[in-house]
């Protein structure tokens, strides 16, 4: 059976039936699709099927895992299940990354797990490492202690990584050109910080088939862009990068940077430090240069910000 699996910045996760959200006309004003503690944003979504595994990685750089099915099943407007009830996790442990893997995957050797924290160091594993995780978990990544996991994906060798911090620089490099290295090892530069508060606010894994891929970037003040990844060439890991966004007072810093389709099937909710949650298509979304300001796709008073830029896939209607 096919699984939605969603888990909110504060930690509650839920398991609910793939067909629970239905496509709508565009314009309308989508669903309630949880009723969330004040202040909590819906933060991850997976579809996945109930044998899957399910890998959570934590700020603090540990993983655990389960199955699918032992993830409680809820109603579309229920808030969810705090982690914490069924993950050993202590206190201040947030879930910063869930990966869901089939048996067969887990058990290819050709896959990675690809590691990136806020200070932009990465690092690359190999799968295999992680079959075997008790209960409490293991270390997955070794984090200085002013530095928090920021993403995690799985990688082929073949694959490349561009990589985008808030003051809007990015780096485009291929995954291979970092070693693989052991669960315990903190990696290495994976794009230099040049300014002082600066820090990686999104990821996104290329391969020869994203011809196709647009990056979307969506800044504090309500503004975002599309832009070609042909634009970003790819270069040695470590560096500073090069512009991706122009960013202003006006529009903020980034807060998000992910891969679209440029076909634009899929649909943004882009969340708001008030709650506020607008649900847009991204062919809305212009395609615009690197060295751009972007449009503004969700007004916001001074008081406001946006926090979190969420994709969702609109499935076809039959």
């Amino acid at each position: 059976e096919r699984w939605i699996v969603s888990i909110s910045k504060n930690g509650y996760i839920k398991r609910l039936k793939d067909d629970t959200y239905k496509a709508q006309g565009r314009g309308g004003k989508g669903k309630i699709g949880a009723t969330l503690k004040d202040e909590d944003t819906i933060d991850t979504i997976k579809m996945c099927n109930t044998h899957d595994w399910a890998f959570f990685f934590t700020n603090t750089g540990r993983v655990y895992k389960m199955r699918i099915w032992e993830l409680p099943e809820t109603s579309r407007t229920a808030k969810g299940t705090p982690i914490v009830n069924f993950l050993s996790i202590s206190q201040n442990e947030k879930v910063q990354a869930f990966l869901t893997l089939s048996s067969e995957e887990l058990e290819s050797n050709s896959k990675f797990v690809f590691f990136v924290t806020e200070k932009g160091q990465v690092k690359r594993t190999k799968l295999e490492d992680f079959e075997n995780i008790r209960t409490s978990g293991i270390i997955a990544i070794n984090l200085k202690d002013d530095d928090k996991l920021s993403f995690v994906d799985l990688v082929t060798q073949t694959d490349q990584a561009l990589i985008t911090t808030s003051m809007g620089q990015s780096i485009r490099f291929n995954a291979k050109d970092v070693r693989p290295m052991g669960r315990s090892a903190g990696g290495v530069v994976g794009i230099k910080l040049s300014k002082k508060n600066d820090y990686v606010v999104g990821t996104v894994i290329l391969n020869q088939d994203t011809k196709d891929v647009v990056l979307l970037t969506v800044a504090q003040m309500g503004y975002g862009k599309k832009t070609k990844t042909s634009e970003y060439k790819i270069q040695n890991r470590g560096g500073s990068g090069i512009r991706t966004y122009k960013v202003t007072a006006k529009t903020g810093n980034l807060v998000g940077a992910r891969a679209l389709d440029q076909k634009g099937t899929e649909d943004l909710l882009i969340a708001t430090e008030t709650g506020k949650v607008i649900r847009l298509n991204a062919k809305e979304v212009p395609v615009l240069g690197r060295d751009t300001q972007g449009v503004r796709l969700i007004k916001v008073n001074e008081k406001d910000k946006v926090t979190s830029v969420a994709l969702i896939n609109e499935e076809p209607e039959e």
